[in-house]
């Protein structure tokens, strides 16, 4: 069995393969992920193993990578290595934005979902074209590009499905799940507004996490904002109360 440690950079690869980047390149022994959009996970750069750190010239060559680019530098600093404070501060990075935390399934702590006849919840190895439009809807609604949460899925390599909730032949709840090395990442969770607080989205977590599981996942984890009380709630609710690590994110302009 993994130890805390290992199984927190073992997610930090399922996560990374469940959204990928459009491109990544190593350096100095970071992840330089740069895809356009406004998702900042595949617009940032992140630590590869728990010495990774940087020095003036490695963040100057990162800030290069996403100058040439045309984007701007952000850098993901994970709990799971001590942060190069000193270095992002002389670079002129700005205070950290974006705190969220990574969030895994206890084994056996899922209660079973509430029977809910007018609902239908399906699973599909593919998003339909229903759920792609649920999608993009939800992602507008939320403040994000419309193709923000699809565009990613393109270029999915790992083994996935997905997950809508319709009532009266509309989809109002979707959210997929991507198995990598044993772990399903669970992604895109989103309810129609008008429809929270009725277990939709909890009716297809639930859904992934059994599909993920016969599948041979032997552990199910989902990354969430920590400002975001509703599905910290929701996804607690679900038995994903053990906390392995957080993140944040330094922007340069």
């Amino acid at each position: 069995m993994d130890n805390h440690a290992t199984l927190c950079w073992r997610v930090e690869r399922a996560c990374a393969a469940a959204w990928p980047a459009r491109t990544t390149d190593v350096l100095h022994g970071w992840a330089v992920a740069r895809s356009g959009g406004g998702t900042r996970r595949i617009n940032s750069a992140s630590p590869l193993s728990p010495g990774a750190t940087l020095d003036p010239p490695g963040l100057a060559a990162i800030v290069a990578a996403y100058r040439d680019a045309g984007l701007p530098a952000i850098v993901r600093l994970p709990t799971l290595i001590d942060p190069p404070t000193r270095a992002l501060d002389d670079a002129g990075l700005a205070a950290a934005e974006g705190a969220s935390t990574t969030l895994a399934l206890v084994p056996g702590a899922m209660p079973a979902p509430p029977a809910m006849p007018a609902t239908r919840i399906a699973i599909d190895p593919a998003p339909t074209p229903a759920w792609r439009a649920a999608r993009r809807r939800l992602s507008l609604v939320a403040g994000a590009g419309a193709e923000d949460h699809l565009e990613p899925l393109a270029r999915l390599r790992a083994p996935a499905w997905f997950a809508s909730a319709a009532i009266d032949g509309a989809t109002r709840a979707v959210a997929f799940a991507a198995l990598t090395d044993g772990i399903a990442i669970i992604e895109a969770v989103a309810t129609d507004p008008d429809w929270r607080g009725r277990g939709l989205a909890g009716a297809c977590v639930a859904a992934l996490v059994d599909r993920a599981t016969v599948a041979g996942a032997v552990r199910i984890a989902l990354q969430v904002a920590r400002d975001n009380a509703a599905a910290l709630a929701l996804y607690r609710r679900l038995g994903f109360t053990c906390q392995l690590y957080d993140y944040s994110y330094r922007r340069r302009g």
